[in-house]
């Protein structure tokens, strides 16, 4: 052979190895948009949704994280809502401008408040005024 071919047949043979090692499989796929990934490790507390939850006799509202939640709830005229209190440190229910007004809650501790007008009541954690929810409540 001459130093032509061999240098041809070089050639040809890099061009194999470089093509095969892109076509390994070696490298990690992308997932797909239909693939569930792994929840995230984030710790940090969660902002509730300003989501509105129709209601007919009884509601609760969870106070967790420094926050409402769900944060607006949309109700009947006689319906129940309890709010139960599951953070480690305590927290009130108190209308903005009247309604419920609860005691300092503990951890563990619910509040109860039936409400018999229609409107929207804006409320508050007394001594965490940035938390923050509303009960919007229709006529019958």
């Amino acid at each position: 052979m001459t130093k032509k071919h061999l240098g041809g047949i070089a050639a040809a043979m890099l061009a194999l190895l470089l093509v095969g090692a892109g076509c390994s499989g070696a490298s990690t796929p992308s997932p797909t948009a239909g693939t569930p990934s792994a929840p995230s490790a984030n710790t940090e507390p969660t902002t509730p949704t300003a989501e509105t939850v129709p209601a007919a006799e009884a509601v609760t509202v969870a106070i967790s994280n420094f926050a409402f939640s769900p944060s607006s709830v949309t109700v009947k005229q006689g319906t129940t809502i309890t709010w139960k209190q599951e953070d480690s440190v305590p927290h009130t229910v108190t209308g903005d401008t009247g309604g419920p007004n609860s005691a300092l809650l503990k951890k563990g501790e619910s509040y109860t408040y039936k409400f018999e007008n229609a409107g929207t009541f804006p409320y508050h954690c007394a001594t965490h005024p940035v938390m923050k929810g509303t009960i919007i409540v229709e006529k019958q």
